[in-house]
């Protein structure tokens, strides 16, 4: 067989390479959305911007922001072929969840309770899944299109991202700030969708996964 009819039968299934967007850009831009969306969202509602508060306790937010900002660096970040974040960056997600649930632990344990029962203002979940769907599915088809390697965090960073942009969506919309409803009806929907994001990763991105194996 001649040397070009061998290169020739070789490059029949060749995938052309898209150019994608350097990571700063992708970045800024993934941040925008989610904001965005989490703008229109709130717009949405009958009551919209009436249920606008700042939380007393808005140290507790910090942490879900620090979850927010790196999750979705490191899923950017590695959906490039090569690139592998740091140690530190890579348990970061992890421990500003920890913090947010030992201050709502320690507030819970030792704090004055506002009166109000665990599921009063209930529709947080609803507005929590309102939110976090369309930003979830965007981010997933972001790094779809940016020839992600093989990494087992890549799905838990894609929804932490996601639920934590929701979380602050409900804190800005939700005047329960009673610990135990921050526990059950806030914090416990994030690591709902953070756990679900590390499971089904694998699912999500089986194509790039199965090209390294």
């Amino acid at each position: 067989m001649k040397t070009e009819t061998l290169i020739d039968k070789l490059s029949e299934n060749l995938v052309p390479v898209k150019r994608i967007f350097p990571i700063s850009v992708t970045y800024i831009g993934w941040v925008f959305f989610s904001f965005l969306a989490l703008f229109v969202i709130i717009w949405w509602r009958s009551d919209n911007f009436q249920m606008i508060h700042l939380p007393e306790y808005i140290h507790e937010v910090i942490p879900v922001m620090f979850v927010f900002f790196i999750s979705t660096f490191n899923a950017i970040y590695v959906s490039i072929p090569g690139n592998r974040n740091s140690y530190i960056l890579s348990i970061a997600p992890v421990f500003f969840l920890l913090m947010w649930m030992s201050f709502l632990l320690f507030r819970f344990m030792f704090g004055v309770s506002s009166g109000l029962l665990p599921y009063e203002y209930h529709s947080c979940v609803r507005d929590f899944l309102i939110m976090s769907i369309p930003t979830s599915f965007f981010l997933v088809f972001i790094i779809r299109k940016r020839y992600p390697t093989l990494n087992s965090n890549l799905g838990f960073w894609v929804f932490a991202a996601s639920a934590t942009i929701s979380a602050l969506g409900e804190t800005l919309l939700c005047p329960n700030e009673d610990a135990s409803h921050l526990l059950l009806v806030h914090m416990l929907p994030v690591f709902g969708l953070c756990l679900f994001g590390k499971g089904i990763g694998n699912i999500i991105f089986f194509r790039e996964f199965r090209s390294l194996k």
